[in-house]
This record gives C-alpha cells, sequence and structure tokens, in this order.
C-alpha cells in the first residue's frame, strides 16, 4: 500500500468514527429513556451502561479529531510539505478560545466543548473522575465538576484541578457536543486525489493481503481487481456530515 492510498482510507475513517459516534449517542438515549421508565429505586445497570456509552462516546469523538489531523499531516507529505504545516498546537487550541475559533472559523463559544472532550477523555481513560455520575429520578446529568490531580512540569509535583461540567441533561450534553465540534474538525479534513492507477493499485494490494486467496483465483486476478475498483470508483464519493447533523439535531430538540 502506497502512501496516496493510506491517506485515502483514513479519509473515510473519520466517517466510520461518525457512524460509531452516532451509535454511542443512539445506546445512551435508549438507555436513559428505560432509565426514565424504570421503577424507583433506580437499577445501577443503568448508571453503568450510560458510563460505558458516555466513555466509548467520548473515545470516537477524540479520534474523529485524531483522524482528521492525521489527514492534514499525510496530505503535508504527499505535498512535500512539513508534517505539521497547517496544524495548530494543542496547548493553544484548548487554552485561547479566538485561537480555535480563528482556526476552525466558528463561533468562540465551540472552544468549551474541545475542552470538554478533552477533559472527559482524560478522566474517562484515566482516573475515572468525570461520569454520568448521577441523576434525578427523570435522566441523567453530571452531578459533579471534574475534580482531578493533573501533573505540572514546572512545579514537578501533581496539583489539583478543578473543571466546569456540563449542566443539564446528559445525553443532551452528548449531542450538544457533537454538533458544535464534529463539522469543525470536519473542516480540518484532508483528502487525497486518486488516479485510476491507485485504485488499481490499492485493490491489488487488498487482495494479495489475504492470504492464499490469488492462490486459488489467479486465473481471475484481473477479473477480480476490476470489479473491485469499479465498486470503489461507484461507492466511494466525497462524504459529509450533513444528514447526522440534522439527525442530532432533531434528537436534540425531541429532549
Amino acid at each position: 500500500m502506497d502512501l496516496k492510498n493510506y491517506a485515502e482510507m483514513v479519509y473515510f475513517q473519520f466517517y466510520r468514527k461518525v457512524d460509531e459516534l452516532d451509535f454511542f449517542i443512539s445506546e445512551a438515549m435508549d438507555n436513559a429513556l428505560r432509565y426514565k421508565d424504570s421503577p424507583v429505586p433506580k437499577d445501577n445497570i443503568y448508571f453503568n451502561k450510560m458510563q460505558f456509552s458516555f466513555s466509548a462516546y467520548i473515545n470516537a469523538l477524540v479520534s474523529t479529531w485524531e483522524v482528521a489531523k492525521l489527514s492534514q499531516s499525510l496530505a503535508n507529505d504527499l505535498d512535500a510539505l512539513p508534517e505539521r504545516e497547517g496544524l495548530i498546537s494543542e496547548r493553544d487550541l484548548e487554552t485561547n478560545p479566538q485561537v480555535f475559533a480563528e482556526y476552525f472559523d466558528c463561533n468562540p463559544a465551540v472552544n468549551y466543548w474541545f475542552r470538554f472532550m478533552k477533559d472527559a477523555r482524560n478522566a474517562n481513560a484515566h482516573d475515572g473522575s468525570l461520569a454520568l455520575n448521577g441523576g434525578n429520578a427523570e435522566e441523567f446529568l453530571f452531578q459533579t465538576d471534574l475534580y482531578r490531580y493533573k501533573w505540572n512540569r514546572r512545579s514537578k509535583r501533581f496539583e489539583y484541578e478543578a473543571s466546569q461540567s456540563p449542566k443539564g441533561n446528559a445525553v443532551g450534553v452528548m449531542l450538544r457536543a457533537a454538533i458544535a465540534l464534529v463539522p469543525a474538525f470536519e473542516s480540518k479534513l484532508k483528502r487525497p486525489e486518486l488516479s485510476l492507477d491507485d485504485h488499481y493499485a490499492a485493490a491489488k494490494f487488498k487482495l494479495e493481503s489475504i492470504p492464499g486467496l490469488l492462490d486459488k483465483f489467479r486465473e481471475k486476478e484481473s477479473e477480480m481487481i476490476d470489479s473491485m475498483v469499479q465498486a470503489q470508483l461507484a461507492g466511494q464519493k466525497d462524504r459529509n456530515c450533513a444528514e447526522q447533523l440534522d439527525s442530532w439535531t432533531r434528537q436534540l430538540r425531541s429532549l
């Protein structure tokens, strides 16, 4: 596989991660409805499932950003540019809403959701201090802000930190974060331009990657590759998240 075909795979991985994000939002919403209809006292199974869904959701949301950045780096390499061309440090994006807004061409308020995403990802991956850790009899909520100790490189000590968690319905929080961040990340997604030869090279690579397959169908190799290329050309059109964003917006309004 050459770099250009790899970059093509990365482009479509962004949309697979958006689909994954949608799946875990749906899981969380379904669980929230079941929780609402369940008798008091509420069974812990609902809290556990919401925690698992939220953790998976955050990982998928972070992945959309990581994929978009990787697509930019790959595009730079293909264009003989420095790997970091067009990228900004994570610290600047987290700490400066104006820099964030200019980079993504969006409202500075979206920066709040970027910082929430980072805090939630670290807490769920490392210490569990941010969770869908409560609710009333009707809905899940973030009961507390995020409290944790973070390593300070200057003082060389762990120092206490607190950051504000979103208020309101937890599934609504998940939807609002996705609606704000996914189009921002998508705006930085890069796709390479593939020639017909590139498509043939990719198809051949995929066939040769399956152990023993061509040993049985060597006489049909050209036919199989032609079929794969035609499927790629027909099915791999440019994608966008507009339909998914409309769906999330409708779900948010229904809460």
